[in-house]
């Protein structure tokens, strides 16, 4: 699934919320999907990165502390789109 609402374009342009108010969002919106497992199963959670919006100088510290809070996170798996296809493929064929 793709989350606009989650959206770099969305929510640091058109909404016009600071770097790290997105970076929070993200964050506990991957933790709320982890808290999910237990009672739902596995799910996919995505949000957009695009370079012209995230690349600027100026913002490089909230993508480090984003990522950096993906990687530590307990229960968060992270795959690339072309490996997560080839899982579900895997799983229901």
């Amino acid at each position: 699934p793709h989350y606009g609402e989650l959206g770099d374009f969305k929510l640091l342009i058109a909404r016009s919320q600071s770097e790290d108010e997105w970076s929070d969002q993200i964050i506990e919106s991957a933790a709320y999907h982890v808290s999910l497992h237990g009672s739902e199963g596995a799910s996919a959670f995505a949000f957009t990165m695009t370079p012209y919006v995230l690349g600027q100088p100026f913002r490089i510290h909230a993508v480090r502390k984003t990522l950096d809070a993906l990687a530590a996170m307990d229960g968060l798996r992270i795959e690339t789109a072309l490996t997560s296809c080839a899982m579900f493929q895997e799983a229901t064929s």
